[in-house]
């Protein structure tokens, strides 16, 4: 099974007897690529290790009710421990691998109506994947929605509650395309920087448009922009980005693509009332910002 997110392959191959399945959200994404070099290996097996590897971690994804992930150095790589998120504590797959992220042995237990099949990117491991793919490349994973507007991609990012998902309704019911309102990528390509969605919980075709500009939203008593650049826009785009903080390099990597990204891409607050006067309001700011 060959998976393209952001025009990235993710090559999963079945490694014993037990079939490989995909949750339908990844389904739209799926793809033939014979000859094509995959991004990212993931090696599937159906059974977990008889003994794990008791390296301490060095990061842990902490939920309120527990720990949903935890990485480890192991021999050459690393070796990820991921949980069950319905069931905290389960562990759900047991992966391994190299130093550089490219190549990936993920063991879990088989499931499925028959007992036989396994999802090696089950969640919250497929987002993870997704993460480390984008470390090796000029891209990033972003918590934010989006919008194409006759061409014209938007973004709008903020801690949960700020108003992504509103923001994505009201410029979907303005006519616009919603690429996403929760979780996204953004590549640097040699045509600009481009926001791709990524699968989720429910199936939707991929989407992608050319990011014009990023908003950082929040909810206001009336609709109100400020442009901002330099330190302030990257800071406050980063905070919203996914990232894992206990390792330097790859700190250094997101803080330098959103660095480069702020001076081609326009960045503005956004605090707006949730109707559609906020859809004419960024219009004609930009219209504004473009002829000044």
């Amino acid at each position: 099974m060959v998976i393209r997110i952001a025009e990235f392959l993710i090559q999963i191959n079945q490694m014993d007897d037990h079939p490989i399945k995909a949750d339908e959200g990844y389904l739209p994404f799926v793809v033939k690529a014979e000859g094509m070099v995959p991004d990212m290996v993931v090696n599937a097996f159906g059974q977990l290790p008889a003994q794990l590897p008791n390296q301490k971690p060095i990061y842990s994804a902490q939920m309120t009710e527990g720990e949903l992930w935890n990485i480890a150095k192991w021999d050459e790589g690393y070796a990820i421990r991921v949980y069950d998120p319905e069931q905290l504590g389960t562990l759900q797959q047991f992966c391994t691998v190299d130093s550089n992220f490219r190549e990936w042995n993920v063991y879990m237990a088989s499931g499925g109506k028959d007992g036989s099949t396994i999802e090696p990117l089950k969640y919250p491991l497929g987002p993870l994947l997704m993460y480390y793919l984008t470390i090796n490349h000029d891209a990033i994973m972003i918590h934010a929605s989006a919008i194409s507007d006759k061409g014209v991609g938007r973004l709008f990012t903020g801690v949960s509650g700020k108003g992504k998902s509103t923001s994505a309704r009201l410029w979907f019911e303005a006519g616009a395309e919603v690429l996403n309102d929760d979780r996204l990528m953004i590549r640097k390509t040699d045509k600009g920087y481009f926001i791709f969605n990524t699968p989720m919980f429910y199936a939707d075709e991929p989407r992608s448009a050319q990011l014009r500009s990023a908003y950082i939203i929040r909810h206001h008593t009336k609709n109100v922009v400020d442009d901002i650049q330099g330190v302030e826009a990257v800071s406050q785009l980063l905070a919203n980005c996914i990232q894992h903080g206990y390792d330097r390099k790859m700190m250094e990597h997101h803080l330098h693509f959103v660095s480069e990204m702020v001076a081609h891409v326009s960045v503005a607050t956004l605090g707006f009332v949730p109707n559609a006067s906020v859809v004419e309001t960024i219009r004609a700011h930009e219209i504004r910002r473009t002829n000044t």
